[in-house]
Formats: structure tokens, sequence, C-alpha cells
């Protein structure tokens, strides 16, 4: 756990160092991998030094930099396992600077992955759904699945990230307004085969179409035809 202490302060000493910067990103995301209680006792030290702060200012002070965003965000997405981290990362601005990176770099798969895993498991906390809708990663979430269409564990991810997102009312319109049902759908039928993509694709759309408000607002569009068409142009 010193270990931890000294990879942070080296951070907070070197802010505009990205080599040090990636660097120290990619110790802390090695240092919260686990599922066992030491691994979360290291979280918990990784938070509690300051570690959160430390990543998100990394992330956002060096964005032209795709590998430290791919580390980053998988720092964040691991220390999101925690429910008392997730909170920390959502109110230091963590949301932004995962969406911040991805919308940088659209076309680094690593990045794509790693930022939809942290904001869909940021989104395990119903609350910080709308947070993440209202923050723009609902939107970076559909454009990464769009994106990378074609590779299979892309959209795999970004499925995933959504169906934690649609479990929050404020986030399941915003996903059927950004086009996130038919993206969802589209690349059910590119990968037919692919069982995992397929229960992930399943569970966003079960999730959508039992939606009451979802329901209601598409009732009201009937009386618009410019905004009823514009709605069903996202399933």
């Amino acid at each position: 756990q010193e270990g931890i202490k000294v990879v942070i302060a080296g951070m907070q000493e070197n802010v505009l160092d990205g080599t040090v910067q990636e660097e120290g990103c990619r110790l802390l995301g090695v240092l919260a991998i686990g599922n066992d209680d030491k691994a979360q006792t290291r979280r918990a030290k990784i938070v509690e030094d300051g570690g959160v702060e430390v990543v998100i200012k990394a992330m956002k002070k060096h964005k032209g930099q795709p590998l430290l965003q791919t580390h980053g965000c998988k720092v964040l997405a691991r220390l999101a396992m925690d429910k008392v981290a997730r909170r920390k990362i959502a109110s230091d601005g963590g949301i932004k600077a995962v969406v911040e990176g991805m919308e940088a770099h659209k076309s680094k798969v690593p990045i794509q992955m790693q930022g939809m895993r942290a904001l869909g498991t940021l989104g395990e906390t119903k609350t910080i759904g709308t947070q993440i809708a209202s923050e723009g990663g609902v939107q970076a979430v559909v454009q990464g699945i769009r994106k990378h269409k074609a590779d299979p564990k892309v959209q795999t991810q970004g499925f995933m990230a959504l169906g934690n997102l649609v479990r929050d009312e404020g986030a399941r319109l915003k996903v059927v307004k950004e086009g996130g049902t038919r993206a969802v759908v589209e690349g059910m039928h590119l990968h037919t085969t692919d069982a995992i993509l397929q229960t992930e694709g399943q569970k966003v759309l079960g999730f959508i179409a039992d939606d009451a408000e979802v329901k209601a607002t598409i009732q009201r569009l009937q009386h618009s035809a410019t905004g009823f068409k514009a709605l069903l142009s996202s399933f």
C-alpha cells in the first residue's frame, strides 16, 4: 500500500509530464485489479490517497495521449466496482473525462472499450445514470457502437454499458433519442452467432420496450409527424 502512495505522489508532483502520468495510470490500474478483500482494500487506498483526482486530472491534461486515456478509463472502471468510489468519480468530473477521452479518440478501440466499461460500471448506481446521460455519456457509447460495428467485442461492451444505463429512467429516454436502440439492433443483426452479444442486446431492448415513459413519449409525438418520424428512426 505504500507503493500506491508513492505512485500518486509522483503523479501529483509531475502533472505536466505525460510519460509520468501515463505510467502512473497504468500502475494504478494494475493495483486496482481483483475481486478479493485485498483488492478491495487496495482500491479503497487508491481513492483515499487521492488516486481518483490524479487520474482525472491526467486525463484532462493529456487528452492527446491515447494510451494514457486507455489506462485512465481502465483505472476508473476498476475503482468504480466499489459504490463509494463511483460517487467520488462522478462528483470529481470523471464522467466528463471519460467522455472527452472517447470523443478525442473515436477510432481507437481500446479507449472506446475501456470508456464504455467505465461508464457502464458507474451506471450500476442508478442515480449516476442521469448524470452520465446529461454529460454526454450515452451519446459517447452509442457513437462508439456505431463507429465499430464490425467489432463484436466493442458491440458487447457497448451493450453492457447501455444495459446498466437504461435502468435509470433519466438515461433510458436519452438512449432512445440518441439512436441507441437502432444501434443495438444493427449490432445484433451483424453478429447473430455471438451469444453473449445477443444476450446483452436483448437486455437493453427489454428495458426500453417495457418503459412507460418511452411509450408515453411516442404517443405525444404521434401528433407531430416530424417528431414521430425522428423518434422511429432511432429504433
